[in-house]
């Protein structure tokens, strides 16, 4: 499929079965409905480097690779490419595997866990939850810490001081759905960040009790 953009949630739940459904019903003009065998791979090709399809955090159908630019222009390079398919076809046919089935996918998760597989989950992530981590980010940077602890009552009011309104159940949703995260098991002192625009960094610290959550750079950098 050349030039992709299957921006649709629909698009991506059909890949998805496809990928890696056995059977698949076919329904010819006229015909009844005959359910057949189905394999196939699907190759997606586009430039659009950010969202060509919704690939959610955890999906472990998509080997996701940039591909650059040649080097230099060959006006023959399609002839050449033809030419090379029956040493192709010979080359599959002998070739010795190098890794072994982990998954129904074959491989391993890990081996097709690309940058770009991440570039494309990261943009597919909602507006409000980018803003999320982004302010994050803002207060490690400022701060100079790897990790920041708040309950959802401090997130809320920071983010409202930024411009960015948003209803305490989604920031949960956020926080826990998505981010995994897990609350203190009991009320417990701890320090967060609030803006003061006084100091150089923009935020100062304040200790505060409650059940509150806890996130890593390390996290935000996976995420």
């Amino acid at each position: 499929m050349d030039e992709v953009l299957l921006n649709r949630r629909e698009d991506s739940e059909r890949l998805k079965n496809l990928s890696t459904t056995l059977s698949y019903k076919m329904e010819a003009k006229g015909k009844d409905r005959d359910e057949i065998a189905f394999f196939a791979k699907f190759v997606l090709c586009s430039n659009n480097e950010s969202l060509p399809v919704i690939i959610d955090p955890g999906e472990t159908r998509y080997w996701v690779r940039k591909i650059h630019r040649l080097e230099s222009d060959d006006t023959n390079f399609l002839q050449k490419l033809t030419a090379e398919i029956p040493a192709f076809l010979y080359f599959l046919q002998h070739r010795e595997l190098t890794t072994r089935q982990e998954s129904r996918m074959w491989f391993s998760p890990k081996l097709t866990e690309t940058s770009a597989l991440l570039r494309i989950i990261r943009c597919n992530r909602g507006k409000h939850e980018v803003e999320v981590m982004e302010l994050i980010r803002e207060i490690m940077d400022n701060v100079g810490t790897d990790r920041f602890s708040f309950c959802l009552n401090d997130l809320l009011n920071l983010l409202n001081l930024s411009g960015v309104k948003i209803e305490k159940h989604h920031l949960r949703r956020i926080i826990t759905e998505s981010w995994k995260l897990t609350p203190a098991p009991n009320g417990l002192t701890y320090t967060t960040y609030q803006f003061d625009y006084n100091k150089e960094c923009r935020f100062a610290p304040v200790r505060r009790v409650g059940r509150f959550y806890t996130v890593s750079r390390t996290l935000l950098d996976e995420l």
